[in-house]
Order: C-alpha cells, then structure tokens, then sequence
C-alpha cells in the first residue's frame, strides 16, 4: 500500500451511513484529500463507488482502486454491457505503483466542465458528491478563466447531468470564504455574504446554482460550508499547503514553522473525519433538504501559536515559529457557529481537535 494511503478514519457503517449501502456513488474531485476520505467511508458503508477527477491536484494513490483507471471517453457505459477498460496513459506510471484490491473505486480520469465525463459519471448514480474545484484565493486571481469553467461552469454541469440521471441527493462543497475578511465570530449561515476573491464568489454561486437546482426538480441537495479542514493525505507543500500540514512537515523535518503575521490569527480546524461524517448526513434524502447551507468545524478557534503548541505536545517535539510579513487575503479571524448543523443533520463532530492531530501524526511517521 503507498505510504499516503492511510487508515481509513471511518471503520464499518456508523448509523449515518447506513443508508449507503448498496447505494451507487459519485464523488467528484475524489482523489483529493477530503474526497479520498469520504470514498473510504462510502466504501465501508457497503457502497458503489465511483469517482470524476482530473488528477490536476488530486493522487491516484489516495485511492484504493479496484479495476484499472479510466479516461471519461473510455469508460463504459452503465446502460449498456460493459466494455473494456483502458489504462489512462497520462497516469499510467503513477498507476503501476498501486496494488489493486477487491474493493475499491472506480477511477474516471477527467473534468467536471467536460459535460461529457459528467455525465457518463453520474449514470447510474443515486447520490453525487460534489467537491472538485480550483482552490486557492489567489490562483482564482490570477488565472480567472480556468476558476470559472471549473468551479461555475462545472458545478452548473455536475448539477445539469445529476438532474438528468435523477440521482436522489446532491451535496456541494462550499467554504468559509464565503463570509470574506472580517467575518462576524462565529459566523451563521445567516450572515451576510462577502465575495472577496473569485474563489469566494465561485462557491457562493455554486450555493445558489445547488438551491435552485434542488427547488426546480424538488429534490434532495445541500451545500457544506467547511472551515479549516485537516487530516491525512492533506498536502503540506505547495503555495497552498495548510497550515496543520505544513506545520506537522516542520516538525518531522526538525524545521521552524513558517507563520505569516503574528500567528495570533485564530481558525476553526476540524478534523476530517467530522466533515466525512457531515458529507454522509447531509446525502441522506430523509433530511429532505432542498438548498440548505450548513457551517462544517468544530465550533471553536484556535490561534497557529497554540497550534505549535498541540503539535509540541503530540510530536515531541517542538519547532520554533518563524514569522514572515502578513498576506493580504488572510483573514484574522475564523470560527463557525456549527448549530444548524447540529440541530438539522445531527451533525456529531465526535473527534476533538487534539485525536485529529494525533491521527494525523501518526499517519506520518
């Protein structure tokens, strides 16, 4: 098994997957961080799973894969006898490192604004998992073209063709940065919007594109507005790198922490496999949500110092900061108000803060 497959968070079928089973799956953008680990719970909960990703920032190897990956051309078509499967040759090297195994996912290499790919994705599909996207603030700046054919422009798509294949429930995966720079502490579902990057505007469109989407066909659908997520297989190099991640990657380096700004800024981290757990509430069609947004984190903040501490703690070892100039997109201050969660999907986030990081050591060394 390569060494960034790691244990799944989610063993079994906890009640809040029980209605997976047997079920068939798609989760876009699923060889990501957040995707691989919802895979892993779908799976265990006895379902079918199949997963739409480019592989531009998603791993191959965070997949256990059962049949040999295929492009979207290529894939067969679930209406008629299957055909054969052909190996895609852009990861083919990648490939020949994994070991199948008898239970994994289907593997579709491609992209979520090729309304092609989707929608031989989705077929046969009752509950589509939404998560690819263009991340980083700053890339969706810079390169604002390719942020909207993929986050706009292929959410519309994943939405259009899950409507098309009548799946039973959608989710779609928004942000925090939906609440802009100085949001109110803890924000609510009912605070006002602030676009302040493309990025930000892109997952408040796609909140939108999903309520409407939900309403016109009186279907089953919602949007999860995460927080700082962290766990294993997050990347911790990268203009992007998170902060949990690149911080747990200084301290197995024996390496100071970069921290921009005084490292008072304060974040809701949770730990992954809490949002696992919501993604899987929130596609249950007896919430009989129609457009919901919901706050995914632990509800409380925590500043980058007393994360160098936790990781201290948990490592052994401990890394001195090293503090380099604010970012402009950076907001100071982060935390959600997890209660309508709480109270509409029995959102239970069970894994502290402190056991998230644990886990994802341990996934490390």
């Amino acid at each position: 098994m390569p060494d960034n497959i790691s244990q799944n968070f989610v063993s079994g079928a906890p009640d809040y997957a029980q209605h997976m089973r047997g079920a068939t799956a798609l989760v876009t953008g699923g060889a990501g961080f957040i995707g691989s680990n919802i895979v892993d719970a779908l799976l265990a909960a006895g379902a079918r799973v199949r997963v739409l990703d480019d592989l531009s920032t998603g791993d191959a190897r965070n997949l256990i894969v059962k049949s040999t990956t295929q492009h979207a051309q290529d894939a067969p078509n679930p209406n008629t006898q299957s055909g054969a499967i052909k190996n895609g040759d852009a990861i083919a090297s990648t490939l020949e490192k994994i070991t199948a195994q008898p239970n994994g996912a289907q593997l579709i290499v491609g992209n979520v604004s090729d309304a092609h790919a989707v929608r031989r994705a989705v077929a046969g599909c009752s509950h589509v998992f939404h998560l690819a996207a263009m991340v980083g603030i700053s890339q969706s700046v810079h390169e604002p073209d390719k942020h909207f054919n993929s986050n706009i422009l292929g959410t519309e798509i994943v939405l259009r063709e899950s409507a098309a294949a009548k799946v039973s429930s959608v989710v779609f995966t928004s942000s925090s940065a939906v609440y802009g720079l100085t949001p109110t502490i803890p924000s609510s579902e009912s605070d006002p919007l602030v676009a302040a990057s493309p990025y930000a505007a892109g997952k408040a469109q796609g909140e939108t594109l999903t309520e409407n989407y939900a309403r016109a066909h009186n279907t089953h659908a919602a949007s999860l507005r995460l927080f700082n997520v962290f766990g294993p297989r997050q990347s911790a190099t990268g203009a992007y790198a998170a902060a949990i991640a690149a911080f747990l990657r200084a301290a197995q380096l024996r390496e100071p922490a970069t921290l921009f700004g005084t490292g008072d800024q304060t974040r809701d981290f949770v730990p992954v496999a809490n949002v696992v757990q919501a993604f899987l509430r929130a596609a249950d069609p007896r919430h009989n949500l129609r457009g919901e947004r919901f706050n995914i984190g632990l509800g409380r903040a925590t500043s980058l110092r007393q994360l160098l501490d936790m990781i201290a703690d948990i490592s052994e070892i401990r890394i001195p900061p090293r503090l380099l100039p604010p970012r402009d997109a950076d907001s100071p201050h982060s935390c959600a108000d997890i209660s309508s969660a709480i109270c509409k999907l029995n959102f239970d986030p069970q894994v502290s803060m402190l056991e998230g990081l644990r886990q994802t050591w341990q996934s490390l060394v």
